[in-house]
């Protein structure tokens, strides 16, 4: 679990430094990891989506559930179970408000009744600070606000510690990372306008914080009514190389993205309420359709995603209690042999009085209890 915590939890504090509900999306990330990883293999996959794109890594036990077979050292190619694991991980419905929280506050996660990771919070006037920790001492981060505006991120995994601090302008967000081990500086600027993000600009490692050589810049346009249109990487003597062109109508989106010379295309499609109904993922040898049902209360009831290539189908349905909080996620594999559908997989999810949560069971189709998780 230590390396997935920092692939996703770092990513989702770069880009949500604004948001207010950063505490619930610390939780939610550390939940998800311990739900559907099993850990210690690192497997380095690109995603890209409407509105950002990333290069970052999934954890599993065996590499070969994400690549159909084994990559080259320049290819980072999702297979389709990697697509699933993505999928779910980007959908699942859970929430955490922060406002149900105390000013200062632990949650210890136990992993099968051995504490694994512990998160603390304090808050006090504009400030919060938040830390997590694994218990060999392999993974710590910790995180400070200032006025919900992330200021200073330090990092230790296996690799050495990582301190970043984080300056607002009225334009400009500099972001500058030391890492101790190797005594070098990264520094990327972005620039806004009216909160939209207009160019980022990566410079390369230096011993000195001021010293500023450009690797790459990547640059953000958008149509009148603010949405992206396009998201192009330049190199340092400004010679374009990757791209992604958005094409936005009232009720879908159609993504280009160009990689080396090489196209791909995505569509998402939504309903009257803005949410996503369907999506179509070009990811070179997979062609994966993805599905999105909702109950009548407009909650996800069920995902089921296909590889038009293989005909590989895999099912998920979620199940909420009277209050509406997540409570059973079922997965469900199909066998193309028999046309049926077979459950592969239950989450129990239960929470205590004050609707924390309190506990997840993971049960596999033998039904035997494989994983349980308990937050106190």
């Amino acid at each position: 679990m230590k390396h997935v915590i920092f692939g996703i939890i770092y990513f989702f504090l770069a880009v949500q430094a604004y948001a207010q509900s950063y505490i619930g999306n610390e939780l939610k990330s550390i939940v998800q990891s311990q739900m559907f990883d099993a850990t210690e293999k690192v497997v380095p996959v690109f995603v890209a989506v409407p509105g950002w794109y990333f290069y970052g890594t999934y954890t599993n036990t065996d590499q070969e559930i994400y690549f159909r077979e084994k990559p080259k050292k320049d290819q980072n190619h999702l297979g389709f179970q990697g697509i699933v694991a993505r999928e779910i991980q980007n959908n699942i419905p859970l929430v955490f408000s922060s406002s149900l929280y105390p000013e200062k506050f632990q949650i210890n996660s136990f992993y099968n009744d051995h504490l694994s990771v512990t998160f603390k919070v304090s808050k006090a006037d504009s400030l919060t600070n938040i830390e997590i920790a694994n218990m060999d001492g392999s993974f710590r981060r910790e995180a400070k606000y200032c006025n919900e505006r992330l200021k200073l991120l330090v990092m230790t995994n296996s690799r050495g510690n990582y301190i970043t601090q984080f300056d607002y302008s009225d334009t400009l967000v500099r972001k500058t990372t030391y890492n101790t081990s190797q005594r070098k500086y990264r520094v990327i600027d972005e620039y806004y306008n009216d909160n939209l993000l207009l160019s980022r600009v990566i410079y390369n490692n230096s011993k000195s914080r001021n010293t500023r050589r450009v690797d790459y810049t990547e640059k953000f346009t958008y149509d009148p009514a603010n949405r992206l249109t396009s998201v192009k990487k330049y190199s340092k003597r400004k010679v374009a190389q990757d791209s992604t062109l958005y094409i936005s109508a009232e009720n879908y989106i159609l993504e280009n993205l160009f990689r080396q010379g090489v196209r791909q295309t995505n569509k998402y499609i939504y309903n009257e309420n803005h949410a996503i109904v369907e999506k179509s993922i070009d990811l070179g040898d997979n062609k994966v359709n993805v599905t999105y049902d909702y109950d009548g209360s407009s909650h996800l009831a069920k995902m089921e995603l296909t590889n038009r290539n293989t005909n590989e189908k895999v099912r998920f349905s979620f199940i909420y209690d009277s209050e509406f909080r997540l409570s059973e996620l079922n997965r469900f594999d199909y066998s193309g042999s028999s046309d049926t559908w077979a459950m592969k997989t239950k989450f129990i999810l239960k929470y205590n009085s004050k609707s924390f949560l309190e506990s997840i069971s993971r049960i596999e189709s033998n039904g035997q209890v494989s994983r349980f998780l308990r937050y106190d």
